[in-house]
């Protein structure tokens, strides 16, 4: 492994994302479930830099600014107001069809699995339960298996969603269903 080689940082930001993204379900509140989401995203992101993948970066950051935005609202111990859901998804599907409608020109109908999963996540990150949370985020997770298995992606994509569903469903496991300690 040759540190030097941009694509070798690409794998460990890739890696470092993976990991802190099965982190964040094994959390007991929900600010650091933000926390580490968010800072996957943001080595998720580093990952794409380094890979040329620019305009993967869009979505990447909307990502970013849910995670924030949301991050902010429960560390006042207050619901997001609905509104940023709406504005968020806005923003999501605009870029969407930008880059694959206009930019791209790749838009395919297992894109429609992938943008039910994101305007799903939109909703679930703004819920402050943390164990309805890992409950709900099942849902997108299992759209985002299915768009990638559907649309060819790269196998690391498929495992890296996977990887994720099974920290979290070990997470609902030793915290929601067998843990001594139920979250509220």
């Amino acid at each position: 492994m040759d540190l030097r080689d941009i694509k070798t940082w690409a794998l460990i930001f890739s890696f470092a994302a993976m990991l802190l993204i099965a982190a964040s379900y094994f959390v007991k509140t929900k600010g650091e479930f933000l926390v580490l989401q968010g800072s996957g995203i943001v080595f998720l992101m580093s990952s794409y830099l380094c890979n040329g993948q620019y305009f993967a970066m869009v979505g990447l950051g909307i990502g970013l600014a849910r995670c924030i935005i949301f991050y902010l609202y429960e560390r006042q111990e207050k619901e997001a107001p609905i509104v940023w859901c709406y504005v968020l998804c806005a923003l999501s599907l605009a870029a969407y069809g930008v880059i694959n409608f206009g930019v791209f020109k790749t838009a395919q109908p297992a894109d429609i699995l992938y943008l039910i999963g994101l305007v799903l996540y939109m909703f679930i990150f703004r819920i402050r339960n943390i164990k309805t949370v890992r409950f709900l985020i099942l849902i997108p997770t299992a759209l985002w298996i299915a768009y990638n298995v559907w649309a060819a992606s790269p196998i690391f994509a498929v495992i890296s969603y996977c990887f994720e569903m099974l920290a979290n469903i070990i997470a609902i496991l030793r915290y929601d269903v067998f843990g001594k300690e139920k979250n509220e």
